[in-house]
């Protein structure tokens, strides 16, 4: 990957701009399937993306790029992923789960949603959102809505009801997404990254070191974390 923070110079897109599913972007907890299918037309390919609030980025079905980095309030960090040597020759299919929490805490901001994102190969646009070439999207119903928070540091837990296949989506393109329609949202102030990329290297155990089973204990009152009990006004969440 490329540091998209090799200068100082203000990050853009060519075409792409902020999208989200109409009339959800302030929405808690809402979690957003994006895709589009390209073919290289040049010596390099080059994918750029900036959203709110998380979002991971999958190539042909392989995990590739977390993002973004953590920035400023009112600015977005753009991440740029030089794709040259993962693409293969022909379609390619980019997949990008986005999660937008819309909820306050000590982890992540609270801004409203959004993901612009593009595909370059040499000097043309492949794929951008809210483009003539965009990416379809849909609704990830096997990720779970409305469900308690992590902490009251921490955004929403993750539950799923995942079924055979359900992740097909990221690389099939037969697999037909239930579209969503999207709107562009307002323009939004972008900021190079400045800090280096997570390599994702799988570090498998060496040794088990002890193992044992777990029993049930009677508690007589029971703690419970103001993430469950304080969820209001002043403590955003689903109840």
């Amino acid at each position: 990957m490329k540091d998209a923070s090799d200068n100082n110079t203000t990050p853009r897109f060519d075409r792409a701009k902020p999208v989200w599913p109409e009339g959800r972007e302030k929405e808690r907890n809402v979690i957003v399937g994006f895709r589009a299918r390209f073919e290289p037309v040049g010596e390099r390919t080059v994918f750029k993306v900036a959203g709110s609030t998380l979002y991971r980025v999958f190539l042909n079905g392989k995990f590739i790029a977390h993002g973004p980095a953590r920035g400023p309030h009112g600015w977005y960090r753009v991440d740029e992923v030089d794709l040259t040597r993962k693409v293969k020759p022909g379609r390619n299919v980019l997949a990008i789960e986005v999660a937008g929490y819309n909820v306050n805490g000590y982890y992540l901001l609270d801004q409203p949603s959004f993901l612009q994102a593009e595909v370059v190969s040499g000097k043309s646009v492949l794929a951008a959102t809210g483009s003539a070439h965009p990416f379809e999207a849909a609704i990830l119903s096997e990720r779970i809505q409305k469900v308690q928070r992590y902490s009251f540091q921490r955004p929403f837990s993750e539950v799923y009801r995942l079924e055979p296949g359900y992740d097909r989506w990221r690389s099939d393109l037969s697999v037909n997404m239930k579209r969503t329609r999207l709107a562009v949202q307002p323009m939004v102030n972008l900021v190079v990254r400045r800090v280096p990329f997570s390599q994702f290297k799988v570090c498998k155990p060496i040794q088990i070191v002890s193992k044992g089973s777990l029993h049930g204990v009677p508690v007589e009152k029971l703690w419970k974390d103001r993430a469950l009990s304080d969820i209001g006004v002043k403590l955003g969440g689903y109840v």
